[in-house]
């Protein structure tokens, strides 16, 4: 299983503004995308809250018995 991440950042105004989407390669299926808005002085918050919901959505999904196992 491949994923990328594909996003831009634009500025507007003051701040900036962070659109990302989490894709599987292999079958071009969407599985997570979000929305960001920071003004300059925040932009390294949205971008921990990023990092952070992208982490949890790689994480892999344990079947009951693999999960007993560990």
């Amino acid at each position: 299983m491949t994923r990328i991440i594909e996003g831009s950042v634009s500025k507007r105004g003051q701040g900036f503004f962070l659109d990302t989407e989490l894709l599987d390669v292999n079958t071009g299926t969407r599985i997570w995308g979000d929305a960001y808005s920071a003004s300059a002085g925040s932009i390294s918050d949205v971008l921990v809250q990023f990092s952070s919901e992208v982490t949890d959505r790689l994480r892999l999904k344990l079947s009951g018995t693999l999960k007993d196992r560990l």
